[in-house]
């Protein structure tokens, strides 16, 4: 379609003395808004629906065009599936500067590392707990050990005492039967 608005003619006027405004009622409002002609209008798909044009006021008209999506196309293009939610995230060991972590960097990643760690051996919980303990000078309970041992020397104490008790009823008893059998 020609642009009529520079040119001298219009489609109902072939006379040049038009000074380029152009009659026509459909294309009139668009050509003064926008000083350009209108894109031509698209053939309607499946996928869009044409609604017909009906005048806002005199003179003014305007075209709307849905356009709506394929739901088996989407379906096939789009993953509408969570599986990225809840993938633990692989760093890369090689990118880790420990002189730039903190000390809740490290808790951050016992934590999220703390059922991969083996219970013994070297790297292991049982080395965390022996070079703390170390480290602290720290006995784990060690008032229940101090009076455990208190007992412990005591009992002992006890059983030295039964075993001379011992000792002695039985020297009685042997002075005892060795007497018996010389008098008897």
């Amino acid at each position: 379609m020609a642009n009529y608005k520079n040119s001298k003619t219009s489609p109902k006027s072939k006379s040049p003395k038009n000074t380029g405004r152009n009659t026509m009622p459909l294309l009139n409002a668009t050509i003064e808004r926008s000083g350009q002609m209108p894109p031509p209008p698209r053939p309607a798909s499946a996928a869009q629906q044409t609604y017909p044009d009906n005048p806002l006021l005199p003179g003014d008209s305007s075209r709307l065009v849905r356009e709506a999506f394929n739901r088996k196309q989407f379906d096939d293009t789009i993953d509408t599936s969570f599986s990225q939610l809840g993938v633990p995230v692989k760093s890369d060991p090689s990118t880790f500067d420990p002189s730039l972590a903190t000390v809740g960097d490290f808790f951050t990643i016992y934590q999220s590392l703390f059922y991969q760690i083996p219970k013994e051996g070297p790297n292991s919980h049982e080395f965390l707990i022996v070079e703390s303990t170390e480290y602290l000078q720290y006995v784990a309970q060690q008032e229940e050990i101090d009076e455990l041992l208190e007992e412990i020397n005591l009992l002992r104490e006890q059983n030295l005492e039964l075993v001379g008790d011992i000792n002695t009823v039985t020297l009685q008893l042997t002075d005892a039967l060795a007497d018996n059998a010389t008098n008897g």
